[in-house]
This record gives C-alpha cells, sequence and structure tokens, in this order.
C-alpha cells in the first residue's frame, strides 16, 4: 500500500511544523483572527471543498466508485452547531441527511462521500472510509487526512498542490 498525508499545512502535520503565527484547524475558528486575516465562512468552505475535491480525485484516478463505511460514531450535538448563526449556511439539506442516514456498513457513491467528508473535517462524525485492498481515508482532528491506496498517487501531486493542498508520501 502506498500512503500519504494530504494537508492544508506545508509540513506533513501540525505537530510536526514549526508554525510561528497560529493557523486555524477547526470549524470553530470561524470569526477568529489568524495572521492578521478574519477566518469567514467562505474561506472556512474553500478549504474544506479541497479537502473534498483531492479525495473525489483521488478515487476518479482509481477508478472507484464506490467506498463502504463502518464504525461511524457521532461527536456532540450538531443541532446545536446548526442553531449557531456563523456556521448555519455550512449545513445543507444534503449534508445533514447524510449525517441523520448513514450507517455502519453501507457502501457510498461520491455525493454522499463529500458530505461524509465535510461532517468528518467538521468534527461532526467519526467513520471509516474504504474499499478493501484499494483505498482507506483517514480523517482525524486539526484538519490532518491520511490515505491509503494499492497504487501510486504521484501522478495527481500537482493536482493535489493546485488544491491548495500539501501532500507527503511515507
Amino acid at each position: 500500500m502506498y500512503r500519504y498525508d494530504i494537508t492544508k499545512y506545508k509540513s506533513r502535520s501540525i505537530t510536526n511544523c514549526t508554525i510561528t503565527t497560529p493557523e486555524w484547524t477547526a470549524i470553530c475558528d470561524i470569526g477568529n483572527t489568524f495572521n492578521g486575516t478574519l477566518l469567514t465562512v467562505d474561506d472556512y468552505k474553500t478549504v474544506e471543498d479541497a479537502y473534498v475535491s483531492a479525495v473525489l480525485l483521488i478515487l476518479n484516478y482509481m477508478k472507484i466508485k464506490l467506498v463502504r463505511v463502518k464504525d461511524v460514531y457521532k461527536w456532540g450535538d450538531i443541532l446545536s452547531r446548526i442553531e449557531n448563526l456563523k456556521y448555519k449556511s455550512l449545513y445543507t439539506e444534503s449534508v445533514l441527511d447524510t449525517y441523520y442516514c448513514i450507517k455502519d456498513n453501507t457502501m457510498i457513491d461520491g455525493i454522499i462521500l463529500s458530505d461524509l467528508i465535510r461532517l468528518q473535517l467538521r468534527e461532526d462524525i467519526g467513520a471509516s472510509v474504504y474499499l478493501p485492498y484499494r483505498f482507506k481515508l483517514f480523517i482525524g482532528y486539526d484538519y490532518l487526512m491520511g490515505v491509503h491506496t494499492s497504487m501510486s498517487l504521484e501522478p495527481l501531486f500537482p493536482d493535489i498542490e493546485q488544491l491548495g493542498l500539501n501532500i507527503f508520501g511515507f
């Protein structure tokens, strides 16, 4: 298996970076200032979209149409997050449908996976996402994402970097 970290950070992980100025790491940082710049919903969504696009790019490259989801668990109360006006626009009907309907041990397509990735990045849901022997996705705290694949993603490095993300093989 090939293993990669895909992240918005310049280094493999936030703990290994030599960050001299603070960076945002979660949805709750919307409305705060980092490096003199206010993190807006639109700025947040741009980065979130890049993560989703990177995963869909990989699946398309590998010709994977469906992935399996298991070990689904939900963190906290999504309703209280939705009531917060600064996040409300991020929780579309599609995202909420995925939150309420996702079940263990089901196969999902790219549309549902897109919403699931958003929910995982927002720390609303945790889940294992994989296709045996071909693909596994890991999303952790602080906007850290890992991918294991059965084929090299090196040809995709420029495309992923074009999204504003960094990819590190190990």
